[in-house]
């Protein structure tokens, strides 16, 4: 699954990213699903919050 926050303007379909990474990695590294999110949740340090990206996996 891979999580997408959308710059302001921007416009793409799940189908046309999902066709862009397959295409760039290695066949157990394929997505199979994405979900557009309006704020990536990061950490104090900048890092991506990982816990809270795997809690908006049960929503």
């Amino acid at each position: 699954m891979g999580f997408v926050q959308m710059k302001e303007g921007a416009e793409v379909t799940p189908e046309e990213l999902m066709e862009f990474v397959n295409g760039q990695v290695a066949p157990y590294k394929k997505l199979r699903e994405i979900r557009f999110i309006e704020k990536m949740p990061l950490l104090a340090t900048g890092k991506v919050n990982r816990r809270e990206l795997n809690s908006m996996l049960d929503q």
